[in-house]
């Protein structure tokens, strides 16, 4: 979604905005939104797109890259750890077991790299 349709949203209070810039919706809209995907097979579509933007920035944050600020870092996994833990789960269930631990060997070094070692985020 464009800025102008999240703002028009936030009026309207189907979303929450906050300072971050971040968004929120209440867990029945969640719920629908989600309804409606599955209804119109776009469901693994967009679990994809998810999966694939937080696979390519977990790429990106790897402690020692450059640009890359481990505080910054650290925030970030720090407040992308649900996310996170929602493209693993979905990679590992939809059969890709070397993108799911590719995946999992990136968020660990993530962590591991900025001494936090243990998270809910492993393989089954």
């Amino acid at each position: 979604a464009d800025y102008q349709l999240l703002s028009r949203l936030v009026e309207k209070s189907f979303i929450l905005g906050s300072a971050e810039g971040r968004y929120d919706l209440h867990d029945l809209l969640r719920q629908y939104g989600r309804e409606k995907l599955v209804e119109a097979g776009e469901i693994d579509g967009i679990r994809q797109q998810h999966f694939d933007y937080y696979f390519q920035t977990a790429q990106q944050n790897q402690p020692g890259q450059p640009d890359t600020s481990a505080l910054e870092t650290f925030h970030w996994l720090v407040r992308e750890h649900l996310n996170l833990q929602a493209a693993l789960e979905w990679v590992n269930a939809h059969g890709k077991p070397a993108a799911a631990q590719t995946f999992n060997r990136l968020i660990h070094a993530d962590f591991h790299g900025y001494g936090i070692h243990r998270i809910d985020t492993q393989l089954d």
